[in-house]
């Protein structure tokens, strides 16, 4: 009867002992993996100052509408700050289309919005070498025509006299040009463009800029409005070249 009992009492402490080592396994293995993965497995905090996590979180939004994020900040400062390393983006997408609403840039490839042409002007560029063929003493060498609003512009190269002219001659489908010209003088030339059959050159303008490099035209008529800001320079022989723009209404 005694050794039944001490037999009874051994193989229940050997179970005990059995459990509670279990137990400790257990809860050393559980404790482990739930140290290891706090940081990813945590909802997210409000109010703290870091929620760290070492994997990416994916937030999937099911609705047929709207947004899958909305952040709010009563208080009227910014809803939402992105912080990243120097010279990280701090935001992707993975669209190259849509449309991203109410999107206020403070720049464009480093440029502020001042350095942009707004309305619906265009603007044509100029950069065309072009000579006098004939040499000394011949005609003219002229460049391509510059068609702007009201008016023609184009550029001749005097191998004669080592320098180019610029001309602007109003066009047929206007009655008048108002026209200011800036050849680098004390002041511009102010002209108005129109038919006159004693004096033909009342219906152009001329600048010579062998001495200045450049001309600037300013011009209105009925077809629009315009700025020249033309360049030139004679490379010697017979060849000059004129470069420059146009921003036109």
């Amino acid at each position: 009867m005694i050794k039944s009992t001490a037999s009874k009492v051994m193989w229940v402490g050997r179970a005990t002992v059995f459990l509670v080592g279990l137990s400790v396994i257990l809860a050393l293995m559980f404790g482990v993996a739930s140290a290891a993965f706090a940081g990813n497995l945590d909802p997210l905090k409000l109010g703290t100052a870091k929620n760290v996590a070492t994997r990416i979180t994916t937030l999937v939004g099911k609705v047929a509408t709207g947004s899958a994020l909305v952040v709010k900040n009563p208080s009227g400062g910014p809803a939402l700050g992105l912080q990243v390393n120097a010279g990280q983006a701090p935001l992707t997408v993975n669209a190259d289309a849509g449309k991203a609403t109410n999107l206020n840039a403070d720049q464009l490839d480093g440029k502020d919005s001042t350095d942009f042409l707004s309305g619906t002007g265009s603007v044509t560029s100029v950069d065309e070498q072009f000579s006098d063929p004939d040499g000394v003493g011949g005609a003219k060498g002229f460049s391509n025509t510059l068609s702007v609003p009201g008016a023609q512009i184009r550029a001749a190269c005097l191998q004669q006299s080592s320098g180019i002219e610029m001309f602007l001659n109003r066009t047929n489908d206007v009655s008048a040009v108002s026209l200011w010209r800036d050849d680098g003088g004390a002041n511009p030339t102010v002209k108005t463009l129109q038919p006159d059959m004693f004096d033909p050159s009342a219906d152009s303008d001329s600048s010579p800029v062998s001495a200045g490099d450049h001309v600037i035209w300013h011009g209105s008529s009925t077809a629009g409005t315009f700025t020249a800001v033309l360049f030139t320079r004679y490379e010697g022989g017979s060849s000059c070249r004129w470069s420059g723009y146009v921003l036109s209404n």
